[in-house]
């Protein structure tokens, strides 16, 4: 008997209010409603052992690059089913003092909602004005590798499947001393259509830069260390 009044009241209530609701809506008819978040987000980065404090070095000169946040990416670097973060920092045209605070931050996945620095161990290095960065297994040895657009030259950086990158920027021909500001791994066959591989299976790399010509690095040689590449556009033809 209890549980059936609990039923019935809950019941009149609920009409209630909805015939309340239904009511105001008419009333508000035309009206812009408040937005109401369905979710909230906490910040809980210092918490979880993400200390990165980006160095953007302001200066009064005021330089293009210091009103620009740099990138950030999640990546599996060591294949563990955790994802990782990768952080990149700016620093300073004008102070070398400023400068040489900056640095990248690898920040590994412990699996239990905290991550450890582990970038003084992972070879990543700080060389330039850091903007973005992209990330992908771009000679297919099943190992996440790392791209670091600058202003200044840009970084590629192998996967060595111990915890540890190395520099392979200059074998890969991929460090254009342009200012670069995004970057994209895709696969690029010029048949007009999005890939997610193609015939060869290599992944490509896109790069956006800003006031100068955008470039594109076509995989040519798949030694497991290295990429060779070639840039621009062999078939005259507008690509992304």
């Amino acid at each position: 008997m209890n549980r059936f009044l609990v039923l019935v009241i809950v019941s009149v209530a609920m009409g209630s209010h909805l015939s309340g609701a239904l009511a105001a809506g008419q009333r508000r008819e035309g009206q812009a409603q408040p937005f109401s978040p369905a979710v909230s987000f906490l910040n809980i980065a210092r918490a979880a052992g993400v200390d990165f404090v980006h160095v953007n070095g302001a200066s009064p000169e005021k330089y293009l690059v210091e009103t620009m946040g740099s990138g950030g990416l999640f990546l599996d670097f060591d294949n563990d089913g955790w994802l990782d973060i990768f952080l990149v920092d700016g620093g300073s045209l004008a102070d070398s003092t400023v400068a040489s605070h900056a640095r990248h931050r690898l920040y590994r996945n412990l699996g239990n909602g905290r991550f450890e620095d582990v970038t003084s161990r992972s070879g990543i290095v700080h060389r330039e004005y850091g903007m973005g960065a992209c990330a992908a297994d771009y000679d297919n040895d099943g190992r996440i590798d790392l791209f670091v657009t600058n202003f200044g030259a840009n970084t590629l950086y192998h996967n060595n499947g111990n915890g540890t990158f190395t520099d392979v920027t200059r074998e890969a021909h991929v460090g254009s001393p342009l200012w670069s500001t995004s970057c994209a791994f895709a696969d690029f066959d010029k048949d007009g259509y999005l890939d997610l591989n193609d015939n060869d299976g290599w992944p490509d790399i896109f790069v956006a830069n800003d006031s100068v010509p955008n470039f594109l690095f076509q995989v040519a040689d798949h030694d497991a260390k290295s990429v060779s590449a070639v840039v621009g556009d062999p078939d005259a033809r507008k690509d992304v």
